[in-house]
């Protein structure tokens, strides 16, 4: 998918698409928003491209708002 396109469907990425519009608007309300990830819990194929997702979201939305990506190891 490209930048700016739509996602059809009730769910984004097996979660209820309101749910996922919540979270999206949520965080472009933040006067300062984290995200954090635990490397150790991406046990799964291609976990290093969810990680880079996680990269771009922070980038993109850092063009209107304050917000950082920290990777947390317990």
């Amino acid at each position: 998918m490209n930048k700016g396109g739509t996602v059809s469907g009730d769910s984004i990425g097996g979660l209820p698409r309101t749910a996922v519009e919540d979270l999206l608007a949520r965080c472009k309300a933040a006067s300062y928003g984290v995200i954090i990830w635990a490397p150790p819990s991406l046990t799964f194929p291609n976990a290093d491209l969810t990680v880079q997702a996680i990269s771009e979201f922070v980038k993109e939305i850092n063009l209107t708002s304050r917000f950082a990506g920290l990777s947390w190891r317990p």
